[in-house]
């Protein structure tokens, strides 16, 4: 007799709150994923121009130190340099997925194609019948 995974483990709901994500198919997992990728992306931008905005300060209140003046420049290049990298990370994602998937979004923006989920299969009966 074979069993299916519906007999063998019932049905499971999913938790509150996870249904704005939608189905695995319809890219729930994606998207969640998604969007703690941009949260992070957004977090890290936001401490860069931060950054920036504190070494220019810095750079300004140097009074012509050069100590003062040559950290607040190696604080604004790191700056540039953190920015360069999110907004490159994000370029090569998109350059990448149109030159493999013909799609620029295919990286950012991906879908994951599963099995139907359609009606549960009737169990199977082994030859000779009972049930």
């Amino acid at each position: 007799m074979t069993l299916t995974m519906l007999q063998i483990f019932g049905s499971v709901d999913m938790p509150p709150g996870v249904e704005k994500y939608g189905i695995l198919q319809a890219g729930g997992l994606i998207s969640f994923l998604s969007n703690i990728i941009k949260l992070i992306s957004i977090g890290a931008g936001i401490f860069s121009l931060v950054n920036l905005v504190l070494a220019g300060l810095g750079f300004i209140g140097s009074s012509g130190d050069p100590k003062k003046t040559a950290a607040a420049w190696e604080k604004i290049w790191m700056s540039l340099i953190g920015l360069l990298i999110i907004v490159s990370s994000f370029v090569l994602a998109a350059i990448i997925g149109y030159i493999i998937f013909g799609s620029v979004n295919a990286i950012l923006i991906p879908q994951i194609y599963g099995p139907d989920l359609g009606p549960a299969a009737p169990p199977v009966h082994p030859p000779g019948g009972g049930p």
